[in-house]
């Protein structure tokens, strides 16, 4: 009895080793699978921040700060994709206008298709225009200026000549106008052997219209802008850009313009300024000038005038070697000193009318100075061309802009590992052309057995 006793107490031991030893085990297990649930939360939880920082976070993040204004990453992606779609648009079209000519759209087009290959400098060139925009929106609101949604659909109807059901805003209509001919005759080059006196009578002026007026473009119908429209944007949608951007970048152009404007009201920018018409001889040397003056005070300025403007360049008997005679008809005096020189323009501008100058000398170029006179027929205030009035305003905005940009604008760097490269540039427009044969090319002879015939066996 005393031996089964010890075993159960044995048995019982071993038992207990084995519980304990499982439940270590367990324990093991537990922590194990434990350790592996937590690794495997991490690896979720680090997807899920990625995922939630790369779609959610970061597009929101700040390119630049123009004034406080974020232009977020997004934002720049989507204007990237858009100046991307737009540019393979355009060789897409040039491509199907010049027959698939691809030499010539390389020739042309040679920058619009280094931006599609250089996404970092194309990246970089829309985030400045961004940037620009901003200025211009905050400074144009900051005028009461503002540009709504019914605005910028009309803009976009327009750049498809669809105008609401209206007529386009007309262009002005050319009116007959005095046109000025040349005011003497030129002289004949034959010798003449007898003079006979006669007095000298200027030519008649005859009209003719002021300008040649712009085509009238035609109006299309709501279903034909709809239309095109619509191919637009589906082809832009194709690309991977979208309608929203396009209309924000044709809302920047609208703020751009009217802010322009509104600066040449702020700054008075001159809408008319003093025009003058002119004769003026340039010679060559001082000599050939004193020659030229002492000719005027002789026989008077519009006969030396119109000997010099009747003699060709390359006679060989010219009274003046290299002189010339122009008639300048209403130049401001900003554009006469790009032609005859700032200070001899501003002498011009003082001078009393129908009466010879002076020797004139324009010493801008001190190695080779020239030496005038002249004659003003004419002095008036006119109104200047809308091109003038627009490039003093443009400047005004330049100016504006540019004060912004040194002090109120923050770029960060972070955007250039994340520039859209889509939609991709065709190879085709890559190809290099068919170099063309600079000589002619001489076929080879290939020889060519004779066909028999029935009497060719004979």
């Amino acid at each position: 009895m005393a031996k089964k006793q010890t075993k159960t107490v044995e048995e019982e031991r071993q038992s207990r080793k084995d519980i304990l030893r499982a439940r270590r085990h367990q324990e093991q297990l537990r922590q194990v699978r434990l350790g592996v649930a937590i690794v495997i939360g991490l690896l979720v939880l680090v997807m899920v921040v990625g995922i939630v920082n790369e779609f959610f976070l970061v597009p929101g993040r700040a390119v630049a700060t123009v004034n406080g204004e974020a232009i977020t990453l997004a934002q720049w992606q989507d204007r990237v994709t858009l100046e991307r779609a737009q540019r393979i648009a355009f060789l897409e079209g040039q491509y199907d206008a010049f027959e698939g000519n691809v030499g010539i759209i390389q020739q042309f087009y040679s920058q619009v298709i280094i931006d599609l290959q250089d996404p970092e400098q194309l990246g970089q060139t829309v985030l400045d225009t961004m940037i620009e925009e901003t200025i211009i929106r905050q400074q144009a609101q900051v005028r009461g200026i503002e540009v709504t949604d019914a605005e910028v659909d009309a803009a976009i109807g327009e750049y498809f000549f669809y105008y609401g059901g209206d007529s386009p805003t007309p262009q002005p209509t050319a009116t007959a106008t005095v046109m000025p001919t040349p005011s003497l005759t030129p002289i004949p080059t034959a010798v003449i052997t007898e003079v006979v006196p006669v007095e000298e009578v200027l030519p008649t002026a005859t009209t003719g219209p002021t300008s040649t007026p712009n085509p009238t473009a035609t109006p299309v119908t709501e279903e034909a802008f709809q239309e095109q429209y619509g191919d637009l944007l589906a082809q832009y949608r194709e690309y991977g850009a979208d309608e929203q951007t396009y209309r924000e970048m044709v809302r920047a152009t609208l703020y751009r313009e009217r802010l322009q404007a509104a600066l040449g009201v702020e700054n008075e920018v001159d809408t008319s300024a003093e025009h003058a018409s002119m004769f003026v001889l340039q010679l060559a040397t001082e000599a050939d000038a004193n020659e030229a003056l002492a000719m005027i005070e002789a026989d008077g300025f519009l006969t030396v005038w119109n000997t010099v403007h009747s003699t060709p360049v390359d006679a060989t008997d010219a009274a003046f070697v290299g002189a010339t005679a122009r008639e300048y008809l209403w130049q401001t005096e900003d554009t006469l000193a790009a032609t005859i020189g700032v200070e001899t323009a501003a002498i011009a501008f003082t001078l009393p009318l129908d009466e010879p100058s002076g020797i004139l000398i324009d010493t801008s170029n001190a190695e080779t100075p020239v030496y005038y006179i002249l004659q003003v027929s004419g002095r008036e205030v006119r109104d200047l061309p809308q091109s003038t009035i627009d490039t003093e305003n443009a400047t005004l905005l330049s100016a504006l802009v540019d004060a912004q940009l040194a002090e109120n604008v923050e770029i960060t760097d972070f955007w250039r590992a994340r520039i859209p490269s889509r939609p991709l540039l065709d190879p085709k427009f890559l190809v290099q052309p068919t170099a063309v044969p600079t000589e002619p090319v001489t076929p080879t002879p290939v020889l060519i057995a004779p066909t028999p015939t029935a009497d060719s066996g004979s």
